[in-house]
């Protein structure tokens, strides 16, 4: 496993490298920021940092939330394109974090750990003056406007980006419930719900919609068609937080979270209570897989 740190404009970026014998898409490799590092798992990878001036920061859950208003923090971590020298090697993985703001100058410390692969906690020190000098030549390479384009007021000074907390409420729809046919799904629905980490489920909507169904059914005369008005979903009920910078992102973060299976559809629910939310209202259905 390596370490590799670069900059930019206004954050420090932290790329492991490793080469691992299994698909990183069936390692747990973070947690979300609603988990309890308590229990963090050793598939889990550690990530800290020191600034010369003493601040710290780690990427373990509620970091964001404890940081102070000046930083540092990590932000959303993700995938990246192994190095060159990594590129066709098998099993080779590249996980990059953001860390806001640049270093300032003096010594940069970077601590990781990842007991799942055998890698136990190690310090590296790093120039922070080099990467604050990467960083103000990325400054300086910025395009400048010419005196007539800036605007009469001086822009707002950097904020570092803000997640809010989402209440995702997700309905599961089974192919088979709207033919009024009963399954084990409750069993599937606690493993997904185990899975998706979800404050709690229910199955009282999909079992008063089986009720009113098999009711319509035994009213009707023989080998007719029937309908009636329903008056609760046909569907499951999950209830789980999300955080993420805008609806859009909090939409994708509770879809990653929920492994349903392939004929179930899906109608997501989100809401916030702060005002600085953005994006439109918005909810994602998957209609089932036509057979």
């Amino acid at each position: 496993m390596a370490l590799r740190v670069g900059a930019d404009a206004s954050s420090l970026q932290i790329m492991v490298t490793a080469i691992l014998d299994v698909r990183i898409s069936t390692v747990r490799w973070r947690l979300e920021e609603h988990e309890r590092p308590e229990a963090l798992p050793d598939s889990v990878l550690r990530l800290g940092v020191r600034f010369s001036d003493g601040r710290v920061a780690t990427n373990l859950p509620g970091g964001y939330w404890t940081a102070p208003e000046e930083g540092p923090v990590f932000l959303t971590p993700h995938h990246a394109n192994p190095p060159e020298e990594l590129d066709r090697v098998p099993g080779a993985i590249a996980l990059q974090w953001e860390v806001w703001p640049t270093p300032p100058a003096g010594e940069l410390t970077v601590a990781c750990a990842w007991p799942a692969f055998g890698v136990p906690e190690q310090h590296v020190v790093f120039d922070g003056t080099t990467m604050a000098a990467a960083a103000k030549r990325w400054r300086r390479a910025a395009p400048r406007k010419s005196p007539l384009d800036r605007p009469a007021e001086r822009p707002a000074p950097t904020r570092r980006p803000r997640r809010v907390r989402w209440a995702v409420t997700a309905w599961l729809t089974p192919a088979g419930l709207l033919a009024g046919t009963r399954e084990d799904w409750d069993t599937h629905v606690a493993k997904i719900a185990e899975v998706a980490h979800a404050d709690d489920w229910t199955a009282d909507f999909a079992g008063e919609f089986l009720r009113e169904y098999e009711s319509a059914r035994q009213a009707r005369p023989d080998d007719d068609e029937f309908g009636w008005f329903g008056r609760v979903p046909g569907a499951y009920q999950l209830s789980f937080p999300v955080f993420a910078h805008d609806r859009d992102e909090a939409t994708q973060r509770a879809s990653q979270r929920l492994n349903v299976p392939d004929d179930w559809s899906i109608y997501l629910q989100l809401d916030t209570i702060d005002p600085e939310a953005t994006g439109p209202c918005r909810a994602v259905a998957r209609p089932p897989r036509p057979h």
